[in-house]
């Protein structure tokens, strides 16, 4: 599957975290419907000064994230660190993450989101192709 940006528009949802005017605005580039279960989202999304997600857990879902541009606070399971361009952050199913953005510039974060267990594998399979899951 290819998307380019300039050919298909992505549904975009603002994510008002804390509020309208320190938001994150997240473009959905693939959903489950589009990968017939593989993932369950795909997105780039731009963290505004100010926007703040609060802490939260990932009971079902792994989470993948990889910094673009800017930087951004990012809190793995409570601990805290500054994340910027080129750092990758995961975030496996049972555990919790926060992000934000307290800086002066937006920052830029893809953000792939996959079922606890990808469809057709398990975890013998999985790590017999290679994958640490």
């Amino acid at each position: 599957m290819i998307r380019r940006y300039t050919d298909n528009p992505f549904k975009q949802v603002v994510f008002p975290f804390p509020s309208e005017d320190k938001a994150g605005i997240q473009n959905v580039i693939a959903t489950k419907a589009d990968t017939d279960g593989a993932l369950n989202q795909w997105a780039r999304s731009v963290l505004l000064p100010g926007c703040s997600v609060p802490l939260h857990p990932h009971e079902n879902t792994q989470e993948v994230f990889v910094m673009v541009s800017g930087y951004a606070s990012y809190n793995d399971n409570g601990e805290e660190t500054v994340v910027g361009p080129g750092d990758v952050m995961y975030v496996r199913a049972g555990q919790s993450h926060a992000i934000g953005n307290p800086f002066k510039e937006p920052a830029v974060v893809f953000e792939l989101n996959l079922p606890d267990k990808p469809i057709g594998t398990d975890s013998g399979k999985a790590s017999k192709m290679g994958f640490n899951i």
